[in-house]
């Protein structure tokens, strides 16, 4: 194990004169890796002027640039404004994202786009079911039929409806004439 190495003097004291230690440091970059895929260290000089990394919160940062594969900048957005830092200013480790390879897509919101899509295929099952899980399809009136007055037609249709409980899952579409 390299000991005197300059990144192993980094990684144990990551911004001198801080609570940041060598623990604090790979537990949040772990943690915040594990929720965004994504983690960001900021490179400096701490205030007696040694080399050092502070963690920067995802919410906070964010890759820029037209460049497919890698940032051209990253964006550090805090309460006075934005900064743009280049890319050598900042350490990011991320993992697998299919829309934009430059940056981590988050277990959590793969998880709430499944959540999303059952949740809304349950409401939608549970509608068929309360509509009488009748086979699909829908009504026709031949095309020579005689016309239908505003009267008539209100009428079927609500007739129909409150057969079919007015639900969209499972409901009959009504086309007229052909």
């Amino acid at each position: 194990k390299v000991r005197d190495h300059p990144l192993a003097n980094l990684l144990n004291n990551p911004w001198p004169g801080s609570k940041w230690t060598k623990y604090r440091l790979i537990n949040w970059t772990v943690q915040e890796y594990c929720i965004f895929n994504s983690a960001f260290w900021l490179k400096g000089k701490s205030p007696d002027g040694t080399p050092g990394v502070l963690p920067i919160p995802r919410r906070y940062i964010e890759p820029r640039g037209d460049n497919l594969f890698f940032p051209d900048a990253y964006r550090l957005t805090g309460t006075k404004g934005y900064k743009d830092l280049a890319p050598d200013q900042v350490v990011h480790f991320w993992g697998y994202n299919p829309d934009d390879p430059r940056d981590g897509w988050s277990p959590i919101e793969t998880l709430r786009l499944i959540l999303a899509e059952e949740y809304a295929a349950s409401r939608y099952r549970e509608q068929m079911w309360r509509n009488g899980a009748r086979i699909s399809g829908y009504i026709t009136r031949p095309e020579k039929a005689p016309r239908w007055s505003d009267t008539a037609r209100a009428r079927f249709k609500n007739d129909w409806g409150a057969y079919s409980n007015e639900q969209m899952a499972g409901g009959t579409p009504i086309l007229e004439d052909g």
